[in-house]
């Protein structure tokens, strides 16, 4: 008697990861991944749904190169979801959240702060927070943005180190953005 014994692999799949969960408003993010057969020159899509949006639009069209890798960058603009396919194969979906870029410079005797996003910033509110002897960041006023998403206030500093930032809540970044916060101003005051 003879049979046939067919062994299976696993289903063919392609993969997908992205450099970073959450990025700053106008920054990049790296898409890469694989398909199971390893092979190049295979097409693979990228799908994104940006936030808002009912469906996933096709992005980009991409050639798998050596073991049948593709890489691909992107600059999301709000909080978007992306998906790669090859053939009729989908991969896991990954989301990609945006946080308003944040700016806070001093220009004595004024302190200036902005925030940027896809949608306007103005009449939000933001807070300056100083980091405390417990290394824990501390309200110590709020600002609100002016009609360009910015506004230059005046701030009374104490006697020292003053370890200070600008942050921003999720329910002011608005639908799609996550909590924000600029970078940390080091001022010394005698």
């Amino acid at each position: 008697e003879r049979g046939t014994i067919v062994v299976q692999g696993p289903p063919p799949s392609v993969s997908i990861a992205a450099s970073a969960g959450a990025v700053f408003y106008g920054a990049g993010i790296r898409l890469t991944g694989f398909i199971s057969s390893g092979a190049a020159n295979q097409r693979v899509e990228i799908w994104e749904r940006p936030y808002g949006q009912a469906s996933f639009a096709k992005t980009a069209e991409l050639m798998t190169v050596v073991a049948g890798g593709y890489d691909w960058s992107d600059v999301p603009t709000i909080l978007s979801e992306y998906q790669a396919r090859w053939g009729n194969r989908t991969s896991a979906v990954v989301m990609v959240g945006v946080r308003p870029r944040m700016t806070l410079i001093r220009r004595a005797p004024w302190f200036v702060t902005s925030a940027k996003a896809q949608t306007s910033m103005a009449g939000r509110w933001v807070y300056v927070q100083r980091r405390s002897s417990l290394n824990q960041w501390v309200n110590i006023k709020k600002v609100r943005l002016g009609s360009s998403g910015a506004r230059r206030f005046k701030l009374d500093l104490r006697p020292g180190r003053n370890v200070l930032r600008i942050f921003m809540t999720t329910n002011q970044a608005g639908s799609g953005y996550l909590w924000s916060h600029s970078r940390t101003l080091f001022i010394r005051k005698r």
